[in-house]
């Protein structure tokens, strides 16, 4: 144990050194520090390999600071997926039919079609899907939609998987939303932004404009409701409620295993990270089980 301990201190001492000279490093080991997009995919890019390639890495360069291209989301993308795949595991996917609703940029509704799920990924920017169709240009089973999911979207059909990550806080009505969720298919995943309260008819309207990317689309404001008002509405439609309210899914900014106070905050404290909870939500069954089959 004692000579473990001493070869951990060098690791301990090199990430620290790390994360101070964090462009440093990146610079002594690529040659410059990363963009954003080279930050996800974990290596330099190639300057140029193909025009296309070259704008999906401009987009990380030059807008970094917006939206889904922010940092703060590789992280965000990369606990949500670690954690849908405790649920769902990789061999489930192959020649299931997946929904993903407010798909932003693309990168979770292409993951699962790099499954062999055939994914439907509706999204309400132009330039969101613009950049989804580009990026995933050759993932035949992954397929962007431009489409205002403030309207009925019963009529794309059934589906063995819905994915609601991160869109319920933007959507104008959660009720609209989640009664066409519920038309479509036996199981959903809901990821969203919260308020602290454990009143099940609580939403707050956090004000926000709807100019950035992964900003309300029709509205001038973001629903937090409680986490009692989602399970609610699924209880009463007879739905078996699964949560997922665990450390591993927290980032710096994004916090899941949080004790209630009943403040109605939207963070963790003043100036903590943002409030967020996980579920999985299956149509009861005669046998009382989810059908992963």
């Amino acid at each position: 144990m004692k000579k473990e301990s001493m070869l951990s201190f060098p690791r301990i001492f090199l990430k620290k050194i790390a994360h101070m000279f964090h462009d440093r490093v990146q610079k002594a080991l690529y040659g410059k520090p990363l963009n954003g997009y080279e930050i996800e995919m974990g290596t330099r890019i190639p300057p140029y390999s193909s025009p296309v390639d070259d704008f999906v890495n401009c987009a990380f360069k030059y807008e970094e600071t917006q939206g889904h291209f922010h940092p703060a989301y590789h992280e965000y993308r990369f606990k949500r997926l670690k954690k849908l795949l405790t649920i769902f595991p990789p061999e489930y996917f192959p020649g299931k039919k997946v929904l993903e609703l407010g798909s932003g940029i693309g990168y979770i509704g292409a993951f699962l079609a790099d499954l062999g799920a055939d994914v439907l990924a509706l999204e309400g920017r132009v330039s969101n899907i613009n950049f989804a169709k580009l990026r995933y240009r050759n993932l035949p089973t992954f397929n962007p939609v431009l489409f205002d999911l403030d309207n009925d979207f019963t009529h794309f059909g059934r589906f063995d998987l819905i994915v609601n990550f991160g869109y319920l806080e933007t959507v104008s009505s959660i009720e609209d939303t989640l009664n066409c969720c519920t038309q479509m298919t036996d199981n959903i995943l809901v990821e969203t932004l919260v308020c602290d309260s454990e009143d099940p008819d609580k939403v707050i309207h956090e004000h926000m404009g709807n100019v950035g990317i992964d900003h309300p689309l029709n509205v001038q404001y973001s629903l937090r409701p409680s986490p009692l008002y989602i399970e609610k509405y699924f209880k009463k439609h007879d739905w078996v409620v699964s949560r997922h309210f665990s450390a591993d899914l927290n980032t710096s900014i994004h916090k899941y295993d949080w004790e209630h106070r009943n403040l109605d905050e939207l963070t963790f404290g003043k100036k903590g990270p943002l409030l967020h909870r996980f579920w999985y939500f299956f149509k009861n069954t005669d046998n009382g089980s989810m059908d992963k089959q």
